[in-house]
């Protein structure tokens, strides 16, 4: 049974709190914050085949991209953030991360992992990362969650943030894979009810809640 090293009592942010009322109805104990031993990046251990596979893609993402921000003569305001990406060796984009991760919301009782993925999740980079996973199953929707990345979606200040962010969602869902964790992704405008929450968790982990009634 997976034990977290480190949690916190409360949720980081407010768009998530919906979704941990509604855990909270459920007679569930989330956790939040939470790291394990084993969920961090591949600085400090060897990378496996998919984490290489990953880091290598979006790295020549990042040249690509930045090339091509620095050829662009456009005077276009909505392309300001954008060039601010262009801002450092988009070689060395993912060196330099601290290697510690974490998860939203962890339930031990189900050993369980919740990740709860606001706008700045869905940019293009993300679609790079999610491009290259290998034939596994996630108990989330992968086509949806790759159709939702879009080039519009960036997050530039500090330059790098999208590519980081794509890498490390990435390890997080490889090695919950890896740990025998299911690793549940909600999107921030899904609907959190406590009927909905709960059948997205007996999707992710059958049999786990038995006949839990959701209005108790």
């Amino acid at each position: 049974m997976a034990t977290p090293s480190r949690w916190s009592s409360h949720p980081r942010g407010q768009q998530i709190i919906p979704l941990c009322d509604s855990l909270i109805s459920l007679g569930l104990s989330p956790l939040y914050e939470v790291g394990f031993e084993w969920l961090s990046l591949p600085s400090q251990r060897e990378g496996t085949q998919n984490e290489i596979r990953i880091k290598d893609s979006l790295i020549a993402h990042a040249i690509a991209t930045v090339g091509a921000i620095n050829d662009d003569e456009t005077p276009d305001i909505q392309r300001r953030g954008r060039r601010r990406k262009a801002d450092q060796d988009p070689s060395q984009v993912l060196e330099g991360l601290m290697p510690r991760l974490h998860l939203d919301i962890w339930i031990q009782s189900l050993q369980l992992a919740i990740e709860f993925d606001e706008n700045q999740h869905f940019s293009e980079e993300r679609g790079v990362s999610l491009g290259c996973y290998p034939n596994l199953t996630f108990p989330f929707d992968l086509v949806r969650w790759k159709r939702l990345c879009s080039q519009n979606t960036y997050d530039p200040d500090p330059p790098g943030r999208d590519w980081q962010r794509a890498y490390r969602d990435s390890i997080r869902d490889l090695q919950c894979q890896v740990n025998g964790i299911p690793l549940l992704r909600i999107h921030h405008r899904d609907v959190v009810d406590p009927k909905t929450v709960l059948a997205l968790i007996q999707a992710a982990k059958p049999g786990s809640l038995g006949g839990l009634d959701p209005m108790h």
